[in-house]
């Protein structure tokens, strides 16, 4: 894989990781009525996440709202325990590489066990968003696809420029 692909890889990983806690964030926000549909931005601006597509737009339902938060509520354990697994085994990679003595067979190993790291929180990133994807109706869906396409076709532009 090169590494223009590898980089838009990750990119896309991060979006839909940010993408899952915006809908979240959204959910939160679409029942408070102290926050405007801008605010839910400027937090991501100030949190360094990746900007989405106001949500807003899905026109979520409180019915949704609750439904995706209990979705979220569900997976939070299980996406904290695959996250930190992942931390742990990408660190005992970095480890072995940065060892005096090193073991191309350790190597070998922690590699495969940051890629099963890895495979779990793409699961778990899955199995949210097809949850999700329940909750909303096709008409929903169609719009979260045309924001996806739209975010997809600014990554391309953006890999391009580099």
């Amino acid at each position: 894989m090169n590494k223009s692909m590898l980089r838009r890889s990750l990119i896309l990983t991060f979006a839909a990781i940010a993408f899952a806690c915006q809908l979240a964030m959204q959910a939160r926000a679409q029942t408070s009525e102290s926050q405007s549909p801008n605010a839910l931005q400027q937090a991501q601006a100030q949190n360094g996440q990746l900007q989405m597509p106001n949500l807003a737009e899905l026109n979520l339902t409180p019915d949704q709202i609750q439904r995706i938060r209990a979705i979220n509520a569900d997976l939070k354990d299980q996406r904290q325990v695959a996250a930190q697994r992942l931390r742990q085994a990408q660190r005992a990679l970095a480890d072995a590489m940065e060892s005096p003595n090193q073991n191309e067979s350790l190597i070998d190993q922690r590699s495969r066990e940051v890629a099963d790291a890895q495979a779990a929180n793409i699961r778990l990133r899955a199995l949210s968003e097809f949850r999700i994807l329940q909750v909303l109706t096709p008409d929903q869906r169609v719009k979260l696809r045309e924001m996806r396409m739209e975010i997809s076709k600014d990554l391309d532009q953006t890999d391009g420029a580099n």
